[in-house]
């Protein structure tokens, strides 16, 4: 049977228009040790700079991307569900329209020294850290560090985030130069192809794509597309971990809100004084958004989340995106207040209320009156009638005295 040609051209022009899944490195958590290869051919710059869409679609079929309205496409599909979102107003829609904002991104291909065997891989760093690359790439004592036989490696200390906190950076150069690579066949495998060009990286994603993202179809996008040309799928990098700190700082944002939307309807309880929660003031509109900057780029946010930080203690440097000219300067500097409202100053208490009167005593009985008293007994031992006895009780009274009279004068006589 004879070689069919027709076949062997359609495959190969399968395999040379399917990008599928880019190689990427995941930074790990500690240090991370990288050659950056050198600038291919006509290229200036050992990197490409362009914003990609992280975890569009639904829960399990997420896909990342690189939306088309950087590069003045009309046609996003993605766009335009942000904007939808935007438009709808609620809290929930502005958070979702957050997540699906494209983050910037500096791409560049490195040798993981941890992995050579990996070949050349796709890293993808925040302006932030490139600023810390760049400061390397700018020392004279370092030359060009990306020269395959006197460049230096360099040295990414990576902290994942956790969840309260975004992921940590620091770069640090190696202290001795070192050749790319000892095989000279690898050596020229990896100086030899235009990765960016190879993966299509920096191309906007098709509106079709897109759309299948944000609808969870992509299976059935690549299905139908049939040999044609894919987007590339450039994984998450660290985005999932940014993502993640950025759910818990929400999820956390909105607990302390319930709270204090809890505390503000409950009444105070007993002996306790209700006190107003402190309140951010702003000169802006409700919708306004601003430029903050998070782990060394800029992420636009809504004024809740200036207000969150401010109301948390923070003074953020902060950017109105229809500044102009465009200025950064601090939230407070911005027109941002915390108000924290005057404590109320007691009430008196109340009256307490008039004691009962006690109970009336029960009644005391009068007593009884005394026995009559009997007569005295008369010192005389008869009966007479009144005028006699009185009479006789005269003369006895004189015969008494006498009597002691005489008594007084006989022991008168009796002494002598």
């Amino acid at each position: 049977m004879a070689l069919n040609m027709d076949k062997v051209l359609a495959k190969q022009a399968e395999l040379n228009t399917k990008v599928g899944k880019v190689p990427y490195m995941k930074l790990k958590s500690g240090n991370n040790v990288v050659r950056i290869l050198p600038p291919f051919g006509a290229r200036e710059l050992p990197w490409v700079e362009f914003a990609v869409a992280f975890n569009v679609g639904p829960i399990g079929k997420q896909k990342t991307f690189t939306p088309r309205a950087q590069f003045g496409h009309q046609d996003c599909p993605l766009q335009k569900k942000i904007d939808e979102l935007i438009a709808i107003g609620d809290e929930a829609s502005k958070k979702e329209a957050a997540r699906l904002r494209p983050k910037n991104k500096f791409h560049m291909f490195v040798i993981s020294r941890a992995d050579e065997a990996a070949g050349p891989l796709e890293l993808a760093l925040p302006p932030k850290v490139l600023a810390d690359v760049l400061t390397i790439m700018a020392d004279p004592d370092f030359g060009d560090i990306t020269h395959p036989d006197t460049g230096i490696d360099i040295c990414i200390s990576y902290t994942p985030a956790t969840g309260k906190s975004f992921p940590e950076y620091h770069v640090a150069p190696k202290r001795h130069s070192s050749p790319l690579i000892g095989d000279p066949a690898l050596r020229e495998e990896w100086l030899g192809c235009d990765y960016f060009e190879k993966y299509k990286l920096g191309r906007p994603a098709d509106a079709d794509y897109i759309q299948a993202c944000l609808d969870g179809r992509v299976d059935e996008y690549i299905a139908a597309k049939k040999g044609g040309e894919i987007p590339p799928d450039l994984g998450d990098n660290e985005e999932g971990e940014e993502a993640a700190a950025h759910a818990a700082h929400t999820a956390a944002a909105q607990g302390q809100q319930t709270f204090a939307n809890v505390a503000a309807a409950a009444p105070p309880a007993i002996g306790m004084t209700q006190t107003a929660l402190p309140t951010v003031q702003s000169p802006f509109a409700k919708e306004a958004l601003f430029w903050l900057p998070v782990n060394g780029q800029a992420v636009q946010v809504g004024l809740e989340k200036i207000n969150e930080l401010v109301l948390a203690g923070q003074n953020p440097q902060i950017m109105d995106v229809k500044a102009n000219p465009p200025v950064w300067t601090t939230a407070t500097d911005a027109g941002f207040k915390l108000v924290r409202p005057t404590p109320p100053i007691p009430a008196a208490p109340p009256a307490l209320p008039t004691p009962p009167a006690p109970p009336a005593l029960p009644t005391v009985p009068a007593a009884p009156p005394p026995p009559p008293v009997a007569p005295a007994a008369s010192t005389v031992p008869f009966d007479v009638p009144g005028d006699e006895a009185s009479a006789l009780a005269n003369t006895l009274a004189e015969f008494q005295l006498q009597r002691s009279q005489v008594s007084n004068d006989l022991m008168a006589s009796l002494g002598k």
